[in-house]
């Protein structure tokens, strides 16, 4: 296998393992969207138990039948979305081997647990920005062009699919100038004395 059937090969493995772990990323975000939004509905069905309830404690109307079904039918609904809730979190536990908590965490946290790339702290905002830019400045544009859109079809497009757009870009990538030039640095770097 020739030097650049091994940068190809590598770069697929490497663009395989980002287009799984990117769906494997969108299908827990979307798993967290529909959980946080089952919250959402749980506390308006509480409401509208708790106002249902209280309007017919003032009509004095709490007692009978037909109350007693009002009632009822808001309690099912608050427990529906309960049930819901619990089988999400389920989901959501067998899919990240975590319970969700619901605790906020601090800038340092965030980055350990992978939730932002980047922390700057506020004294330092101007220049750590600064840095950020440069470095993403001094990335190949095919690379970037690249990356972008692979990650953004990552997301909903099927993984083969994916892939396939993803030889075509990969060949740009390495067939854009800034590949020459690091192609010929390595080499360079090889073959000096040490």
């Amino acid at each position: 296998m020739s030097f650049l059937d091994k940068i190809k090969q590598q770069a697929t493995d490497v663009a395989t393992t980002v287009v799984d772990k990117t769906q494997e990323t969108a299908k827990t975000g979307q798993i967290q969207i529909q959980l946080r939004n089952l919250k959402s509905e749980e506390k308006d069905a509480l409401v509208a138990l708790g106002r249902e309830t209280h309007r017919l404690y003032q009509e004095g109307q709490l007692e009978g039948a037909k109350a007693a079904d009002t009632l009822d039918s808001l309690v099912g609904s608050v427990n529906d979305v309960r049930s819901r809730i619990s089988a999400k979190e389920e989901e959501m536990a067998a899919k990240t081997g975590d319970e969700p908590s619901g605790e906020t965490v601090d800038s340092p946290e965030a980055h350990r647990l992978g939730l932002v790339d980047h922390v700057v702290p506020a004294e330092r905002f101007d220049d750590g920005v600064a840095e950020l830019v440069a470095r993403y400045a001094a990335l190949s544009p095919a690379a970037v062009v690249a990356v972008k859109r692979l990650t953004g079809r990552a997301f909903d497009a099927p993984r083969d699919t994916v892939l396939a757009e993803a030889l075509p870009l990969l060949a740009a990538c390495l067939a854009a100038p800034e590949v020459d030039a690091a192609s010929a640095a390595w080499r360079a770097r090889r073959s000096s004395p040490s």
